[in-house]
């Protein structure tokens, strides 16, 4: 019994050998960190937004306690963007909601995004561009990154926006351009990025995407 004591505990003084520390990120008084896990992990899309060239801290993180969905919704005609349409049969149609990714809270749930680190005084661009969702904290729940000094966020749907099972295709609609956006990403990041974006996120319906063109107002 003593021996087999004793091997457990070197067995397990081995385990915590091997285990990585956690890296650290250590914010500015000015900077937070923002997770991007659909569009947002496009560089060329986030400086759509700051409205200028992006060059700072990059890294590809696990998010804990969360899962990522097709279950976000903007009504197609709104106050901020244009309507878009397809051509479907020679007519022209306007989808009545515009479906998104999303991620929700979900114990022992993870996925996959990218981080970044803008200014405190940025966030209110990215707020409304995000207005379909609310921002969270989300700082405790990066895998393996300790963050110093600051907090990092996300967007999460509001409860308004959330659509509970996204099949019919008379309500809802995914862009094929927001596709093309998201898998653009997908080309300046890993393969086993775009692999495990896809294992943890929940698929949407196929028959719900459009070629969609913007209507200029």
């Amino acid at each position: 019994m003593k021996l087999f004591k004793f091997i457990s505990i070197i067995f397990a003084i081995a385990i915590i050998g091997c285990q990585q520390p956690k890296k650290e990120l250590i914010l500015q008084d000015n900077e937070v960190g923002l997770i991007g896990y659909g569009s947002l992990t496009s560089i060329e899309s986030m400086e759509e937004t700051l409205g200028r060239k992006y060059e700072g801290y990059f890294d590809v993180v696990e998010l804990k306690d969360y899962k990522r969905n097709w279950k976000v919704f903007m009504p197609n005609r709104n106050d901020m963007y244009d309507p878009y349409f397809t051509i479907r049969n020679g007519d022209t149609v306007y989808p009545k909601n515009i479906l998104y990714l999303n991620i929700d809270s979900f114990p022992n749930s993870s996925l996959n995004g990218c981080l970044f680190v803008i200014k405190k005084s940025e966030l209110s661009e990215f707020d409304k561009r995000e207005w379909i969702y609310r921002r969270v904290e989300v700082t405790k729940n990066i895998d393996g990154l300790n963050i110093i000094n600051g907090k990092v966020f996300a967007y999460t749907a509001l409860d308004e926006f959330k659509a509970s099972n996204p099949i019919d295709s008379n309500l809802f609609a995914v862009r094929k351009t927001y596709l093309d956006i998201v898998d653009t990403a997908f080309k300046h990041l890993s393969p086993e990025y775009k692999n495990r974006f896809f294992k943890t996120t929940e698929p949407y319906a196929k028959n719900l995407v459009i070629d969609d063109i913007a209507l200029e107002k």
